[in-house]
């Protein structure tokens, strides 16, 4: 689930109206990308097979500092934090938090690591413009060109002309399972500060810890 959701983030968006070409698109939402100091955004998340009769839907947030985020998926009651050496995974039903440092931890969490991976290995192709939710986006696909590090057989990414940055995020996968991201309220280089990356044990009584470093 969790690689999943993060591997939406990595079929982010493109930039500027003459978007034509695929590799152009990619290597300026890259830089984009790396250019702000702080992203925040609320998402929604949602799994759908029409044969299965599966339509789940869940929500979160992301809050994104160069090497620190956060993610709180809330519907899944999961807080992940990531202070750049070590993350920690909350399970907020359980009251249980489990530390492992970076190297150890779930690199496909981190939005930083996941820039490089479309960079090279994926087919890209723009298809023209679309609205979502009222929202004029351009509209690129993508499929991945023998990359193993992915399990889909294509993406679908909207982004909104008026922010530039990703609005949606389809993942079709083997089986008909269709994965969509949607992203609200994006903010960007706002100040952060570096303790909202670290678990704060003390605000949680009686959190079990499997501290795993």
């Amino acid at each position: 689930m969790k690689k999943i959701i993060l591997t939406i983030f990595v079929c982010a968006a493109a930039l500027g109206v003459k978007a034509q070409n695929a590799d152009e698109i990619i290597n300026k939402v890259s830089a984009n990308f790396k250019s702000f100091k702080s992203i925040e955004a609320a998402f929604d998340y949602t799994m759908a097979n029409a044969e299965m009769d599966i339509n789940e839907k869940n929500n979160g947030e992301l809050t994104f500092k160069k090497s620190k985020y956060k993610l709180s998926l809330t519907d899944l009651g999961m807080d992940i934090y990531c202070d750049g050496e070590n993350t920690y995974t909350y399970n907020t039903n359980a009251n249980e938090v489990t530390i492992s440092t970076l190297e150890d931890g779930d690199q496909m969490m981190n939005p930083a690591s996941l820039l490089s991976m479309y960079e090279s290995g994926f087919s890209g192709k723009y298809i023209g413009s679309k609205s979502i939710n009222g929202v004029d986006c351009y509209q690129l696909e993508l499929t991945p060109d023998g990359n193993k590090s992915v399990d889909f057989e294509k993406a679908e990414v909207f982004v909104d002309k008026s922010k530039m940055f990703i609005k949606q995020a389809k993942m079709f996968a083997d089986g008909g399972t269709v994965y969509t991201l949607t992203l609200n309220n994006l903010k960007v280089d706002n100040t952060i500060d570096d303790s909202e990356f670290v678990f704060d044990q003390a605000a949680h009584p009686g959190v079990e810890v499997m501290d795993l470093r």
